[in-house]
């Protein structure tokens, strides 16, 4: 593989190219399209060596996993305030959706 996927993910959210996908798509707010063509005809500039793609986006990588470590210790803190509060252990009550449904979110412990 030629790209590393971190890399790929990071090189389009950047100004040139959300700027690039804004400038192809088309239509109102709620109904944006964008044509196969248009999109497969964007240029996507890179380094071809893998190890200059990873020092590229070593700083992103470790802010991305400096904001999981956080959510993480976020999520572990909260647990034990509430069993301070309620005494019900690291029982977590499930996450809703956008209609207030139950999501399929497994707890990762």
């Amino acid at each position: 593989m030629r790209l590393i996927p971190a890399f790929v993910q990071a090189l389009l959210r950047t100004r040139y190219y959300q700027r690039a996908f804004r400038a192809i798509t088309t239509g109102h707010s709620n109904r944006r399209r964008t044509q196969i063509g248009d999109f497969e005809a964007l240029e996507i500039a890179f380094p071809a060596d893998r190890a200059e793609q990873q020092r590229l986006i070593e700083g992103i990588t470790a802010a991305q996993n400096g904001q999981r470590q956080a959510a993480e210790t976020l999520r572990q803190q909260m647990l034990a305030f509430s069993n301070i509060i309620d005494g019900r252990g690291a029982e977590e009550l499930p996450e809703l959706d956008e209609n207030g449904e139950a999501t399929d979110r497994v707890n990762q412990e």
